[in-house]
């Protein structure tokens, strides 16, 4: 079990669901894989905040995104906009494959599906599920965007990809000038997990959402501001940390 004076950082991965968590009194980091976010919740739930990597409140019909996705596309221009799935319709949810999906998608947001939001839609649908049958953990989760926390907390969307060696490097030496044991968390994270479960971006993201967390001490921006809500009162938000420079 996690503090009160704890942050953490989720993104899906392949093995399910990567957390890192740290603390804002000692900066003690720990890393877990959770097959479920059901499982995950149990054991973080007394964490102060919990940053997650994956769409929330979602509409139920309508051409137009989530405001959310809009603007932090703009906020990612020019290179890092297409890092912003947009989200899916709350119908897809209870689809059965992608192209019911994408049938269901077209008729109540009048736009098709992509590949690669429909490949989100389990984990979209398990925290969707989570956020609606815990009171809870409406309160404790908060959609965020690795992009987008590095864009907000270095002042400019990053410059290469980061699935390439040089996005890698990039992400880190920004992230070792606000949390200086940054490299030994993610090294330690590829020797503790199989690649097979998670890759080396996916323990960067969730260390950049932890870290957005600590230096905020849980006093995020929401995108946009004020917030809106979907049908059942979850937020559709994206959430950052913004350094005053």
């Amino acid at each position: 079990m996690t503090s009160g004076s704890t942050y953490g950082g989720i993104d899906g991965c392949r093995g399910g669901w990567i957390a890192i968590t740290l603390s804002a009194l000692s900066g003690h980091a720990e890393t877990y894989l959770f097959s479920s976010l059901f499982a995950l919740w149990q054991e973080l739930s007394d964490a102060e905040l919990l940053l997650l990597d994956m769409p929330m409140g979602l509409k139920s019909k309508g051409r137009e995104e989530r405001r959310c996705d809009l603007l932090a596309r703009q906020l990612l221009r020019p290179l890092r906009t297409s890092s912003i799935f947009p989200a899916p319709v709350r119908g897809v949810l209870d689809a059965a494959d992608y192209a019911e999906a994408n049938g269901i998608n077209r008729r109540m947001g009048e736009r098709g599906l992509s590949k690669q939001t429909w490949h989100l839609v389990p984990k979209i649908r398990e925290a969707d599920s989570l956020l609606r049958s815990e009171e809870g953990a409406c309160r404790k989760f908060r959609e965020a965007h690795p992009e987008v926390c590095f864009a907000t907390l270095f002042g400019a969307p990053m410059t290469f990809n980061k699935k390439t060696e040089e996005g890698y490097r990039e992400r880190m030496d920004y992230l070792l000038t606000l949390f200086p044991a940054a490299d030994k968390v993610i090294e330690q994270a590829m020797t503790q997990f199989r690649r097979s479960a998670a890759a080396r971006d996916d323990f960067v993201d969730a260390l950049v959402l932890a870290v957005s967390g600590v230096v905020s001490k849980g006093d995020l921006n929401s995108i946009p501001d004020p917030q809106e809500q979907d049908e059942y009162g979850i937020p559709m938000s994206i959430w950052h940390a913004k350094l005053e420079r």
